[in-house]
């Protein structure tokens, strides 16, 4: 019991600047690509990753302990958990696709949703009520949880595909270290997430 105890006591300690330094790491590495090749990059990036969604999951679990702290029960937890979703999305896809670039493009947006939380919404009003916790306000809340994930999603691949045709259009030839998928698949999860 003592050793769980430790655990928890250490894992209390977790803070938006954990996950947050291990995100900013990821997107220095990711940068990194363009310039130069290191054999264990992708094996650094994937340690960092998981690290960083480890400390996000942890951070999440300990803030939600009392119902007055949820992070669902303001804007700042639903920025910080739409973050959560899509680092965890950025690792799934950087396993999946090693080669592709994609990090470029998804993490300042997750970095970006942590620097909203933390700057604009961390000390506004919880919108915690009784009524939130009937069916109908849970289903809503989880179809708006979605949503807004698919729509973050979506607007990531946008940006994708205007910049893979740009180069394309132009003939440009392929940057090192910046592969993206083609306009066909960018256009198809488009298509996806905005359905």
């Amino acid at each position: 019991m003592s050793a769980l105890t430790n655990i928890t006591s250490w894992l209390s300690h977790v803070s938006e600047t954990c996950f947050t330094a291990c995100y900013i790491l990821v997107l220095v590495l990711e940068v990194s690509r363009l310039f130069f090749r290191i054999a264990v990059r992708h094996a650094l990036i994937l340690l960092v990753t998981s690290a960083g969604l480890f400390a996000h999951i942890v951070w999440f679990c300990l803030s939600t302990r009392t119902p007055e702290t949820t992070p669902l029960a303001s804007w700042y937890g639903w920025c910080m958990l739409i973050a959560l979703a899509i680092a965890f999305v950025y690792l799934l896809v950087r396993i999946r696709y090693p080669d592709k670039s994609v990090g470029l493009f998804l993490l300042p947006l997750v970095l970006a949703l942590i620097a909203a939380a933390l700057i604009f919404l961390r000390n506004q009003e919880p919108f915690v009520t009784d009524a939130i916790l009937s069916f109908w306000s849970i289903l809503h809340l989880s179809a708006l949880l979605i949503g807004s994930i698919a729509a973050s999603l979506g607007f990531v691949a946008g940006i994708m595909y205007l910049v893979q045709a740009f180069r394309l259009k132009r003939k440009l030839p392929p940057r090192q270290g910046l592969l993206l998928p083609s306009l066909e698949r960018l256009q198809w999860y488009n298509y996806v997430l905005l359905t």
